[in-house]
């Protein structure tokens, strides 16, 4: 089974008064880290976006542009909903 690298926007929604929480979308899956990275980079024009690498639908690492976020699993079984 090959891992697939899931590019995702966060939007940080609420107030000081409510709370904050953050929202994400899906920007494209691709068949490589540096694919992800590449897309991800052309459609925002900055490195404002996490890459999923999962493998048979669970996320495996939690990456910004790569380098792991140090996320635990339950944060990134949690994140799942995002993936297309």
């Amino acid at each position: 089974m090959n891992d697939q690298y899931v590019a995702l926007s966060g939007h940080i929604v609420g107030n000081e008064r409510g709370g904050f929480e953050t929202s994400w979308g899906h920007i494209g899956t691709y068949q490589s880290m540096d694919a992800a990275k590449r897309n991800g980079l052309n459609t925002y024009g900055s490195d404002d976006f996490c890459i999923a690498v999962v493998r048979g639908g669970k996320i495996i690492r939690w990456t910004w542009m790569g380098e792991d976020i140090g996320e635990t699993p339950e944060v990134m079984a949690d994140l799942e909903q995002w993936l297309p």
